[in-house]
């Protein structure tokens, strides 16, 4: 597309490739601009690759994510299990606590 544009009007070759890389988002800009290419096709397939590359990263994030959220799910699960079981014995304390208090109110006052 650059070489159809008219040599009167035409950009030069950098200032093309600063307003080709200007034109996306700051990262994608910033990751266009380190790997330098020579030319504004070069950096046409650099942008490409470069896209290509944060899709793939945001897919293994998302696979990661999902894995962490299941193995964090799976042990929340077990932990409340656990507490589900801590406040049964809690319950069975407390209550044999009371029967003890119960027959320590009736041995005080058949003593009195």
């Amino acid at each position: 597309m650059y070489q159809k544009i008219p040599v009167d009007i035409k950009p030069t070759e950098i200032l093309a490739k600063i307003s080709y890389a200007n034109s996306f988002d700051v990262d994608l800009c910033l990751l266009l601009r380190e790997r330098r290419p020579p030319s504004l096709a070069s950096m046409q397939y650099v942008a490409l690759e470069v896209e290509s590359n944060i899709c793939a990263a945001k897919t293994l994030r998302g696979k990661y994510d999902r894995r962490r959220f299941k193995e964090d799910s799976q042990a929340s699960s077990s932990h409340t299990k656990s507490q589900k079981i801590s406040l049964e014995e809690m319950a069975k304390k407390m209550e044999e606590m009371l029967a003890e208090l119960a027959k320590l109110g009736k041995e005080k006052l058949e003593y009195a």
